[in-house]
């Protein structure tokens, strides 16, 4: 009976050392495993997409920059651009990654804003030198405003992307009213729609606009068509 006993107080001691008292097994391994806070971007996606340690796909939060698929030329143009920039700036180059409240996209990519070993800020960086143009998606939502102002000072500089752009074209009705459409979808992202797009006829606006201008203004991002 006393050696049944032991046998049942070695296992109970046994159980409580593994845990931790109480504490998950993986409570410390589970940060560096899906949420790492620093690494060697090891490649490069396009202009807000990268490879962490050969392991993890990187989305920048609140940015977006052009596709490397774009309908046009000049899509593709702008888009390489970007790409290249984000090379020069992040391959090879270790970052620290800070995160928001939702850590990962529907895709499963981390979603971070990230820094430079000299304490640069890339996802402002991208926006500053007018290569991205903003993309708040709640509730990622930290530096939006910031972002916002960042973006207007490059597009009223005519820096990267904005400097082939007519921003102020005016889209309006015989009557002067204004075409461009401006949606907010179900997760909060705000979207313009420029008439002839691919989604416009289907678009239910919130708001309306007149220029491009008026609706980056109002922090709305151009629909990916």
């Amino acid at each position: 009976m006393l050696q049944k006993t032991t046998r049942w107080i070695i296992f109970f001691l046994l159980i409580l050392v593994v845990s931790g008292c109480g504490m998950p097994i993986d409570s410390v391994s589970d940060d560096k495993t899906h949420n790492p806070k620093k690494g060697t971007v090891t490649a490069v996606t396009d202009g807000d997409t990268f490879t962490l340690d050969e392991k993890w796909k990187v989305r920048l939060i609140g940015v977006d920059t052009p596709e490397m698929k774009g309908k046009t030329e000049e899509e593709r143009m702008l888009a390489q651009k970007a790409t290249d920039f984000t090379k020069t700036y992040l391959l090879g180059s270790e970052v620290r990654l800070k995160y928001d409240i939702e850590k990962k996209d529907h895709y499963g990519r981390l979603l971070a804003y990230v820094y430079l070993d000299d304490g640069t800020f890339f996802n402002e960086l991208l926006l500053k030198e007018g290569y991205a143009q903003v993309m708040t998606v709640p509730p990622n939502v930290t530096y939006a405003e910031h972002f916002l102002s960042v973006q207007k000072e490059a597009r009223d500089h005519n820096r990267g992307l904005w400097a082939i752009q007519d921003l102020d074209k005016p889209y309006v009705d015989e009557d002067g009213r204004p075409l461009i459409k401006g949606n907010i979808n179900s997760s909060g992202e705000k979207i313009y729609h420029m008439p002839g797009g691919r989604y416009y006829d289907q678009v239910k606006p919130e708001k309306w606009f007149k220029t491009e201008r008026e609706a980056l203004d109002a922090g709305f991002r151009k629909a990916r068509e």
